[in-house]
């Protein structure tokens, strides 16, 4: 996979070009859009050369983000768009130690991606606008794929999701969970009794607070009600 348009113009945003280097900040010595092997202070380049050393960079980081994709999470364009983003600033130990930390959760990736936000010990509010726009981006379904098709493995913390049916309200993520709520719960949380029976009914549109999957393979989302089966036997309940 390659880096898109919309990648390439977000990474370009973030860095910003220099055509002489420059001190990044981090005690680096860079140069065009924070390209930084083989750059020493006085260094002077074209805007051409900065833009070919940008597409080698972008080879650079597509090569470890592809091998993460190929072997375990299958990313689609826009979460490759925002990881090679990611992997550009940060380089591949931290991608490799961000996607490690994932255990297969693509939502709790996104989130742990706002964690890298320092440089030299310190909070950088360049470094915590560009993981936002990162994580922005990794979250968003791409134009081109229909939420009916949609593999498991994409349901995302912060992802809005519509109820195909009514469905229980549990406090774990396993059908033997306990019961919360009933007949008409809400999904921000309220009006919740433990004594009787209930679900959030068909339509509901809930907002995904974790993702989970029970010993039988059903998949499970978390909303600020509970838990609620999105995949049960095969069957979506949840999309």
């Amino acid at each position: 996979m390659k880096t898109s348009q919309k990648g390439i113009d977000l990474i370009k945003k973030c860095e910003g070009c220099e055509l002489v280097a420059y001190d990044d900040g981090c005690g680096h010595i860079s140069i065009g859009y924070g390209h930084t092997s083989g750059v020493k202070a006085g260094d002077k380049i074209t805007q051409a050369k900065a833009d070919s050393l940008l597409v080698e960079d972008l080879a650079r980081f597509e090569k470890r983000v592809n091998y993460w994709s190929d072997i375990k999470y299958r990313f689609n364009q826009n979460e490759f768009d925002a990881l090679v983003s990611f992997t550009y600033n940060l380089g591949e130990r931290r991608l490799d130690e961000l996607l490690k930390n994932g255990r297969n959760n693509r939502g709790q990736i996104a989130d742990d991606m706002l964690l890298y936000n320092k440089g030299n010990g310190h909070v950088l509010s360049g470094l915590v606008k560009r993981r936002r726009l990162e994580r922005e981006l990794y979250l968003t379904v791409p134009e081109n794929v229909s939420r009916e098709t949609l593999p498991v493995e994409t349901y995302r913390v912060g992802g809005e999701y519509t109820l195909q049916a009514n469905v229980i309200v549990r406090t774990t993520p396993n059908k033997n969970g306990r019961k919360v709520g009933y007949d008409g719960l809400t999904p921000d949380g309220k009006k919740h009794d433990p004594d009787r029976n209930g679900s959030l009914n068909k339509g509901t549109v809930i907002t995904c607070k974790a993702v989970s999957k029970d010993n039988a393979g059903n998949t499970w989302l978390r909303c600020p009600s509970g838990w609620l089966c999105a995949i049960y036997n095969g069957e979506t309940l949840i999309k």
